[in-house]
């Protein structure tokens, strides 16, 4: 984990104690929305007496993306289960990079449907010609499976 480091332009609270383990920001795409809110949720489940203690959420506004926010972990847990806990999802996250399979798709598939419903037909119907589906496609509230992959590359 990277250590939190000052910024020159940064004027609030010190936080040189803590390492960042996950961070997202205001664009972030649906991995890294999905990664972030599982990680929390899942170290909330496992060290209920360590949040807000050792381990947070901290939100920085940000000139750029509006704000940046990092789940991270105090110092004085080095050497501590947590700290093996959050390493151990460090490394499982540079072999694969989706924390939460179950909650990545059910979002990538949430992102497609509100999308769909917010296509004029002319852009449904192009959609569905360049996936090779039926044009006909088109008509339907809900899109065609092999539509998903065309829905969400930009998510």
């Amino acid at each position: 984990m990277k250590r939190w480091e000052d910024s020159e332009n940064y004027l609030g609270a010190d936080y040189s104690d803590w390492f960042i383990l996950y961070s997202r920001h205001r664009d972030s795409d649906l991995i890294t929305q999905s990664n972030f809110d599982c990680i929390w949720n899942d170290l909330v489940k496992n060290f209920p007496d360590k949040v807000n203690e050792t381990i947070n959420r901290f939100y920085f506004g940000h000139w750029a993306v509006g704000w940046i926010g990092h789940i991270m972990i105090e110092q004085s847990e080095i050497d501590s289960d947590l700290w093996k806990y959050c390493t151990k999802i460090e490394w499982e996250l540079k072999d694969y990079a989706v924390y939460d399979e179950l909650d990545y798709t059910y979002r990538e598939y949430e992102y497609a449907h509100n999308l769909w419903q917010d296509l004029s037909l002319r852009e449904k119907i192009e959609y569905c010609k360049r996936a090779g589906e039926s044009i006909f496609a088109a008509r339907h509230n809900s899109f065609p499976d092999d539509l998903l992959e065309y829905l969400t590359v930009d998510a």
